[in-house]
């Protein structure tokens, strides 16, 4: 309810910073009927200028921040990821130089060794140091596809597999799907945990609908196959 209001109320991101400080926009705390609880969720809005904010709900109000570095996660607030940046200054997607030890000389075990340091599991503050490093080193893309990959590969790192996270009622932590929205084309792209075929929805060609429109997604595996081409 809180990204469809925003998105359908305000033009910018200035907009919608403004909206939040002057409390024109209330958040209620309220159950998910689905879940059974209310989701602790932290949004993250930008508009085609690139500008990007993060609200956060926090016990003492609501806060706006300026998202400098454009990577948002649900724990703990911004500010606290944004600092523990700090601890990762030495990782690098170079390789280390050998070093002397005692009179040994060590060298690196295979490639990847200027990533030691960087964490590997499945906590939000993990996750979020992942995305900021890959979002930090990988290539930029030129066209919209290549951005796509992109992030493709940014999430995939983040990603959470079933069986990998159990929750404290035994129930199975996981991420359902991966989305991205291109937001000077409009179009928002999508993958499901059982299908993971990028699919998308040109929402330029929607703009005229006045009813929501539900679109059928088949959340079976797509595979290709290529043996008699």
């Amino acid at each position: 309810m809180v990204v469809g209001y925003t998105l359908g109320n305000y033009a910018s991101v200035n907009e919608v910073k403004t909206a939040f400080e002057q409390n024109q926009i209330q958040i209620v705390d309220e159950k998910n009927p689905t879940l059974g609880i209310t989701p602790p969720l932290h949004y993250i809005f930008m508009d085609k200028t690139g500008a990007t904010i993060v609200v956060e709900v926090m016990k003492d109000g609501v806060h706006v921040y300026d998202d400098t570095v454009g990577v948002m996660t649900n724990s703990p607030d911004y500010p606290w990821h944004e600092n523990n940046l700090n601890n990762y200054l030495t990782v690098t997607p170079k390789q280390h130089e050998p070093v002397n030890w005692l009179g040994k000389e060590l060298h690196p075990m295979s490639q990847g060794s200027g990533n030691f340091g960087l964490p590997g599991d499945f906590t939000p503050v993990a996750r979020f140091v992942r995305a900021a490093y890959l979002k930090n080193f990988m290539p930029q893309a030129d066209n919209e596809y290549g951005n796509l990959i992109k992030a493709e590969n940014i999430l995939k790192s983040v990603n959470v597999a079933k069986g990998a996270v159990v929750t404290e009622t035994d129930a199975q932590d996981f991420s359902c799907y991966r989305s991205f929205m291109s937001a000077t084309s409009q179009t928002y792209y999508f993958a499901t945990y059982n299908n993971q075929r990028v699919r998308k929805i040109d929402l330029q060609t929607l703009t005229s609908l006045t009813e929501p429109k539900i679109f059928i997604v088949d959340n079976h595996e797509d595979i290709l196959d290529i043996t008699n081409n």
